[in-house]
């Protein structure tokens, strides 16, 4: 960390030694960790978070925004928010470092040798046309600089609705008598920390509202629960918000009282929409999947958890979930559910206390399967065709890889009623027995290619996945469970219709793999009494 030259009166601004030892080693560990990324993953990244943040509300309603400018590397990209804002005729200020005079001296006496105010820009002409500083950052320069708007200092000052702030690495924290806050390590100069503070003694002064405070962030840089905490000092400022991408397709924005608010960007068509089940995917239109924002449903959940502050009681979700294990959109579906069951325990005020019981039905996708199991792939090409299999089937890759499912390429196919007495045996014991077995099923079946049609496939499965190999050998030879689960196989078909997947939650019927949003507000409704 940089050291900052004081006065004696303002000597309790420095942070203590071990303060500083321990922001310096976590700082050196994250940006050793960001020099392993891959400019495509940057890039990626910054599209993502460069959409999200566009489409969000609160910037689309900002007046006057500060935005820092990139670093050539191991930083999001912020080109592109900067030329939005500025077409959109915000008021768009930048940062600019000059030597401290005694008018920046704050309240308390500090004044170092160096500072930033925000200094604003005239166009997209004027942001293009920036030349780097010695980091490779754009930067203003001070030929023209009286004629500019400052936020600090100058004739005229401007007033700023919503900073979008770097750092080395954010973290939210939840509970406790912070109650929900982002902890920012920056690169250790200073600069907006007391920025921050200048700009807060302003505001004060003139009666104005602070603006919101939010970072961006590569995933990289955001530390999770079991991570080291970021070290935080009397005078380090506390964020609102941070907005970070995963994985190009799962974007959160953290908030106060509202931590981990997860939004994807959904791999869609130009149409904005994808399919649900193999019959839709089999007759859409043949284009590519590129990932773009859903900006509507984007802004409408953003807005809505951000102003919760208050949980209700403790809820428990009960989900039936019908499926078949052969079912690729059924995988599909339950990694969607999961996520948006992730994404509930930590938005929603207390909803980590709230309990999800998933319970497994089945249903056979092939009711006159093969006497032995056949291969996959001949299994495709004879029911869809050899020109229509191959599309289907790569359609079908992009969209599980979505979900982080890697879909084997080869593998067998066969009757998976054995499967569904494993899945009811589990269930006998535990529902989150039962969910294990289900997970390591689908793993083997889809992305290891493993032979699960038969019973000494399914008793291995079963152990990896925690049973009790005595229990499970019985139970696969079990006539009358066998029986059991064809009679409810039926009984789901009759009573509830066909296709897969299915999930029952309360009084909601959600038919196909549908977006993690569509779980998420269902969960919404159940939780505020809201269900139809």
């Amino acid at each position: 960390m940089t050291s900052l030259s004081t006065s004696t009166s303002s000597s309790a601004m420095q942070p203590s030694p071990a303060l500083k030892t321990a922001k310096s080693a976590l700082r050196k560990a994250v940006k050793a960790r960001l020099s392993t990324l891959q400019p495509s993953s940057i890039e990626a990244q910054s599209t993502a978070v460069s959409n999200a943040v566009i489409s969000w509300p609160k910037y689309q309603a900002a007046k006057s925004i500060s935005i820092y400018l990139s670093m050539p590397s191991a930083e999001l990209s912020t080109a592109a928010i900067v030329r939005d804002a500025l077409v959109k005729g915000k008021r768009v200020f930048v940062p600019y470092l000059h030597v401290a005079t005694e008018r920046d001296r704050g309240r308390d006496g500090y004044l170092p040798k160096r500072c930033m105010d925000m200094v604003r820009l005239h166009g997209v002409e004027d942001f293009e046309g920036l030349e780097n500083d010695s980091w490779g950052i754009p930067t203003v320069s001070d030929e023209g600089l009286e004629k500019r708007e400052r936020v600090l200092g100058g004739e005229r000052e401007g007033h700023l609705d919503l900073m979008l702030l770097p750092g080395v690495a954010f973290q939210p924290i939840n509970g406790g008598d912070e109650d929900g806050v982002i902890r920012r390590l920056g690169h250790g100069m200073g600069f907006y920390d007391f920025f921050i503070r200048r700009y807060r003694e302003k505001t004060q002064e003139m009666a104005e509202a602070e603006p919101l405070l939010v970072a961006l962030a590569l995933k990289e840089q955001v530390l999770e629960d079991g991570d080291v905490e970021v070290p935080q000092g009397e005078h380090d400022a506390i964020l609102d918000g941070t907005i970070v991408c995963y994985q190009t397709y799962l974007l959160a924005l953290y908030f106060c009282h509202v931590v981990g608010v997860a939004q994807r960007v959904e791999v869609e068509r130009s149409e904005s929409h994808i399919p649900a089940n193999e019959a839709e995917l089999d007759s859409s239109p043949s284009h590519s999947y590129l990932p773009t924002p859903r900006r509507n449903r984007l802004g409408q959940l953003l807005s809505a958890l951000f102003i919760r502050k208050q949980a209700s009681k403790m809820t428990i979700f009960d989900i039936e979930i019908v499926s078949d294990v052969v079912c690729p959109w059924c995988y599909i579906g339950y990694r969607r559910l999961q996520k948006a069951i992730a994404m509930y325990r930590k938005t929603y005020p207390d909803g980590s206390k709230d309990t999800f019981n998933i319970t497994w039905k089945p249903y056979f996708l092939d009711e006159n399967p093969p006497a032995v199991p056949v291969d996959r792939w001949e299994r495709m090409i004879a029911r869809m065709g050899p020109e229509r299999a191959p599309a289907v089937a790569a359609r079908l890759k992009g969209i599980a890889g979505g979900e982080g499912i890697l879909l084997a390429d080869d593998g067998v196919v066969g009757g998976t009623a054995l499967c569904h007495v494993l899945l009811h045996l589990a269930g006998k014991t535990s529902l989150e027995q039962q969910n294990k077995v289900a997970e390591v099923l689908f793993r083997a079946y889809f992305e290891e290619a493993k032979d699960i049609f038969n019973a000494p496939a399914l008793i291995e499965l079963g152990v990896e996945a925690g049973m009790e190999r005595d229990a499970i050998e019985k139970g696969l030879k079990d006539e009358k469970l066998l029986e059991e689960v064809k009679t409810e196989e039926r009984e789901n078909k009759a009573r509830r219709g066909r296709g897969v997947p299915r999930f029952y939650l309360g009084k909601t019927t959600i038919e196909g793999a549908k977006d993690m949003e569509d779980f998420f507000e269902v969960f919404l409704q159940i939780k505020e009494g809201r269900e139809e």
